[in-house]
């Protein structure tokens, strides 16, 4: 079991004390998770413009009075929940599910539904094994969204003067924010998508650039909350652009 999953079980089992089921509390962790996540561009972008955080929004606050009240007798619930969500933001400098070896050690995960998930180094060889098609596929729109673009044009025909790091960089600071409006996404469907695993498998596999530029966008479904929940959570965490995280 990875550290940063042994660090989170840690800090949240010593909110059983309080009488509440492990499943209920990574629940309610995983709500304030969704909900502090969900909340922070807009807390970024009010202390750029006021120097304070923004309002909470209705559902956030009903999320927080909700939790708050059931820990109501645990002083310490809310200190409990931010150490573990300050652990799994740091575990982010690599590519990992966290959230979902969480979920299988500590949050009852229903094996009558078949939530075994993937774990990540093999899910991480499923993702290799498609990675150049898929790089291959988001190299093609870039062509597709330049030809017959005269500037665009005219900046690839300069770079191919350029080798290595240097054709990249001219590729991704200066030709593809030219076209970028005409650049069709390449899509990544999982139907079943659990915790997002394969989501951080295939954008570990492929350039980083390409997810950062949304050239490659993340759909997925699910028939469990909890699991399209912790999906989101995921390609938050590491802003793979799931712009379609739903429930079945």
């Amino acid at each position: 079991m990875p550290n940063e999953t042994k660090d989170i079980i840690r800090e949240l089992s010593h909110l059983t004390a309080s009488g509440v089921r492990t499943s209920d509390i990574f629940d309610d962790w995983l709500d304030m998770v969704h909900a502090t996540l969900t909340m922070l561009p807009d807390h970024m972008k009010a202390l750029r413009e006021s120097g304070k955080l923004a309002q909470d929004n209705e559902e956030t606050q009903k999320t927080f009075e909700r939790i708050r009240a059931r820990y109501r007798d645990n002083s310490n619930y809310l200190d409990r929940f931010a150490k573990a969500f300050a652990i799994l933001m740091n575990s982010t400098e690599e590519y990992q599910d966290t959230v979902g070896n969480v979920y299988m050690e500590f949050g009852s995960p229903s094996k009558g539904n078949g939530q075994f998930f993937t774990p990540f180094h093999v899910a991480k060889v499923m993702a290799e094994i498609n990675s150049d098609h898929l790089a291959g596929l988001v190299h093609e729109r870039i062509k597709a969204a330049i030809k017959g673009d005269p500037l665009a044009e005219a900046m690839l025909m300069a770079g191919l003067v350029l080798e290595g790091g240097d054709a990249e960089e001219w590729l991704i600071t200066r030709i593809i924010p030219s076209v970028a409006e005409k650049i069709d996404p390449v899509t990544v469907c999982d139907p079943s998508c659990g915790s997002g695993v394969m989501f951080l498998a295939t954008a570990s596999s492929i350039p980083a650039w390409m997810t950062q530029m949304g050239l490659v966008q993340f759909s997925g479904m699910d028939i469990d909350q909890t699991c399209v929940k912790m999906c989101q959570i995921n390609v938050m965490l590491y802003g793979l652009n799931g712009f379609a995280i739903r429930m079945l």
